[in-house]
């Protein structure tokens, strides 16, 4: 070095003695390098010198470079960070180790890493269940981050699921189940195994490519345990999409057999079950569900006593089809319920909806009018054909209509219901909807149209919606008139106003069971405020000697057409609560016996005696 040569210039090089090296000027002060291997560095620095200071050339110094993996596991639903979770690092050959999340659910390993490993998360929380089940990392050789993990409570909590899907069967005839998987978008293979009764099946069933897995998927089975095949496919265009996806369609010959159904259970045996993604990875998978080969057994119309009938058609089983047909019983999918209930048109079997025509054949096959067959027709309910061009009464022969009354907050209000006959008519069934806000405690009397055999069924279990059937051995009365009053108690808070009574869809069946065109007309109800003023009016309704004529149908009308009707008690009477008070109304009385004069009458205050009696 020369006496006062001032500061040095030149380069300084850094090497590792694997390769690794970096240059840089005096001037700067530092260099990057990057080792492209781990393990202990030799690193050494060299000094090119310039005019006034020599060359040198520093001392070793050592210093160990590591690869750092690490990522994250997050709690589902929610997806918030999971502390305290022990994540296994182990590598193929030996090495790895282990650690514990941080509260931002964060795993991280140092080390020399090189080659390949596994990453697994478990406990110390019992019963947690993690997707994937294992990552696999392959050649590792620099830093590897996003190592992620999603937790579950239990595996049942997992959204990628199997399921085999229900099918029917007539007892000997080939029957094709298939198996579906709720796909997460990132399966690659899925394998597992399926249980049935060999006794039930000619021979085991074929295994072939579902509609999601595609045209020359790869399958591989495995027979070898009696009554259960293993499975493994592959999809022919991977990943899957996400969303439910069929996998495989197992096709199984069916004998004739008694058995009302038959599972198909998925199993872990031979074939255990697992799903891969496209780096090899363990997915968490469940066995969300097996299914049934629910067989075609029974009689049209045996639905009484059993979910598989009892060998017989009676008034019992008249009565099931009336619950069948206002909804207040289902059938259960896992026997042939819905295909013996749904029994005409009798030539089809059936037509995959349970209206009144279904109640009408069930009489007819109790009664003996049909002959007793075998079950038959649709398994599950169908699509209905698109309803034709709402009709009005006008443009039909027969019509269902709610008639408008007025009511009055606190008090009931009767509302009648019309039906439009032609007298083929045997039986009729409609749903009504209404203001369960305005509107409550629904209560349903027949009245004239029915005769005196009809049976009304109700279903008034779904607040806001009433599902009526009125059903008879004889056809209603074909001069059509009043049918029913549904009678409702008006909320107290009822706001002042009309408030509608829709009738939602409806059945019309005549003597063979042939459902009969008609139209539905809705109707309203128009409230009075709890503070508005109301009456009562009250009498009597006598035969020409003076006695009292009972179940007589005595009607008051409004000026704007709205109605209510009541029956006579058993000595005569009759009651109207909760009219409105300073307006004129119409009183009419039906019989089947006698006539009588209309009267009208304008009240501001209780009216009590307004009799009728009746004319030769």
């Amino acid at each position: 070095v020369a006496p006062g040569a001032g500061t040095p210039t030149g380069t300084v090089t850094i090497t590792d003695g694997t390769g690794g090296t970096c240059t840089a000027p005096v001037a700067v002060g530092f260099c990057t390098m990057t080792s492209t291997t781990v393990g202990v560095k030799n690193l050494v620095a060299t000094y090119s010198g310039d005019e006034f200071f020599n060359p040198s050339v520093s001392a070793v110094e050592q210093h160990s470079v590591v690869i750092r993996i690490s990522g994250t596991i997050r709690q589902a639903p929610g997806m918030t960070p999971l502390a305290g979770i022990t994540v296994t690092l182990q590598g193929a050959n030996g090495g790895g180790g282990m650690a514990l999340t941080n509260s931002n659910g964060d795993s991280t390993f140092f080390g020399p890493f090189s080659g390949s490993y596994t990453v697994t998360p478990s406990g110390p929380i019992p019963g947690k269940s993690y997707d994937p089940i294992t990552r696999s990392l392959n050649n590792v050789t620099g830093h590897t981050t996003g190592i992620d993990f999603v937790a579950y409570d239990t595996s049942t909590d997992a959204p990628r699921k199997l399921k085999v899907i229900s099918q029917f069967a007539v007892p000997g005839t080939a029957v094709a189940v298939p198996v579906t998987i709720e796909s997460q978008g990132n399966e690659t293979s899925i394998s597992f195994s399926i249980q049935y009764d060999p006794a039930i099946y000619s021979a085991p069933p074929t295994v072939g490519c579902g509609t999601d897995a595609g045209p020359g998927c790869q399958i591989t089975t495995n027979y070898s345990q009696t009554g259960k095949v293993g499975i493994r496919v592959v999809p022919a265009s991977v990943p899957l999409t996400a969303g439910t996806r069929e996998i495989v369609v197992l096709t199984f010959q069916t004998q004739p057999t008694l058995a009302s159904n038959t599972p198909i259970d998925l199993i872990v045996t031979p074939t255990n079950i697992s799903a891969t993604n496209a780096n090899g990875d363990l997915l968490l998978v469940e066995l969300f569900s097996g299914g049934l080969i629910v067989m075609q057994q029974g009689f049209e119309g045996d639905v009484a006593n059993i979910l598989t009938g009892d060998g017989q058609v009676l008034s019992n089983d008249v009565i099931v089809a009336r619950q069948f047909a206002v909804g207040t019983r289902t059938a259960d999918p896992a026997y042939n319920e819905f295909q013996r209930v749904d029994t005409a048109p009798a030539a089809t079997k059936g037509d995959g909806m349970i209206t009144s025509a279904d109640v009408i054949q069930a009489r007819r096959y109790a009664s003996g009018i049909s002959s007793v067959t075998d079950a038959g027709g649709p398994f599950v309910p169908m699509a209905a054909a698109p309803p034709p061009a709402m009709l009005t009464i006008g443009e039909a022969d027969r019509a269902v209509r709610a008639m408008p009354v007025n009511g009055v907050a606190g008090y009931q209000v009767t509302v009648p219901v019309e039906m439009k006959t032609t007298g083929d008519e045997m039986a009729v069934s409609f749903t009504f909807e209404y203001d369960a806000m305005k509107l409550g405690n629904p209560k349903v009397t027949l009245a004239g149209v029915a005769p005196a055999d009809a049976v009304v069924t109700v279903n008034d279990t779904e607040s806001g919606r009433l599902t009526i059937l009125v059903d008879a051995g004889t056809p209603f009365s074909n001069a059509g008139a009043h049918l029913l009053n549904v009678t409702f108690a008006v909320a107290q808070t009822a706001p002042a106003g009309e408030t509608k009574i829709a009738i939602k869809g409806g059945s019309v069946s005549d003597a063979e069971a042939n459902e009969l065109e008609a139209a539905y007309v809705s109707g309203t109800v128009t409230i009075n405020g709890a503070n508005a003023p109301s009456v009562r009016i009250s009498g009597r309704v006598l035969t020409p000697t003076g006695g009292g004529l009972r179940n007589a149908q005595v009607t008051i009308t409004d000026a704007d057409g709205a109605r209510r009707t009541v029956p006579t008690s058993s000595a005569g009477y009759y009651q109207f609560d909760a009219v409105a008070a300073g307006r004129q109304y119409r009183l009419s009385v039906s019989s089947r016996r006698y006539r009588f004069a209309t009267r009208t009458v304008e009240i501001s205050a209780d009216l009590a005696d307004i009799d009728f009696i009746a004319q030769e």
